[in-house]
């Protein structure tokens, strides 16, 4: 596909499919390095479209392969620049994900209380929303930021009430992995 877009010079097309291949490549076979060649060419190409939507996107790719690189500082660089992009045109996947994820690394990076603060902000406009699957999402996070700490039984609370949601909903993926969550308690 790829070349097929050089080919026809679809910069739109080409700057996604690369974007993809990024994402392959960083989730499936753990390449991090031929991750972000294929990234910084898709945000080369967005930002030369002004394509905002895919700049951000690539930016929040970026700091999921920093965060798995154990690059703590450069992720929150590319989730807090994704996250204003992703405020800035009131696009609200992309916001949660990098509000989610800038949680995530204040965890990883030991500074509990930051984290707390920006994953309860996750959770409470989770509840807002009445959004399933970000209120799934932030209970997890809520409740591994609990395990961290060592509070089991912070970590127990909120892994049942997400176990008792995703039940409800009959979200058999998410239940499977939050009942993987308690295994660890």
């Amino acid at each position: 596909r790829i070349a097929y877009c050089r080919e026809l010079n679809d910069q739109s097309s080409l700057a996604y499919s690369l974007h993809n291949l990024a994402d392959f490549h960083h989730q499936f076979d753990g390449d991090y390095d031929l991750a972000f060649v294929y990234l910084n060419e898709s945000l080369s190409i967005a930002r030369d479209l002004k394509d905002d939507i895919r700049v951000a996107w690539c930016l929040a790719l970026m700091g999921n392969i920093s965060l798995f690189r154990q690059q703590y500082a450069v992720a929150l660089e590319h989730y807090y620049e994704g996250l204003a992009m992703f405020r800035s045109m009131d696009a609200g996947e992309g916001m949660y994900t990098c509000l989610g994820n800038i949680g995530i690394v204040y965890a990883a990076m030991g500074n509990y209380d930051e984290a707390y603060i920006v994953l309860d902000s996750y959770l409470k406009s989770a509840r807002e929303d009445g959004d399933h699957w970000r209120l799934f999402a932030g209970l997890d996070n809520l409740g591994t930021l609990a395990y961290y700490r060592g509070d089991w039984v912070e970590a127990r609370n909120y892994y049942e009430e997400c176990l008792a949601l995703t039940q409800a909903a009959k979200a058999a993926g998410w239940e499977n992995f939050i009942r993987k969550q308690f295994s660890r308690i």
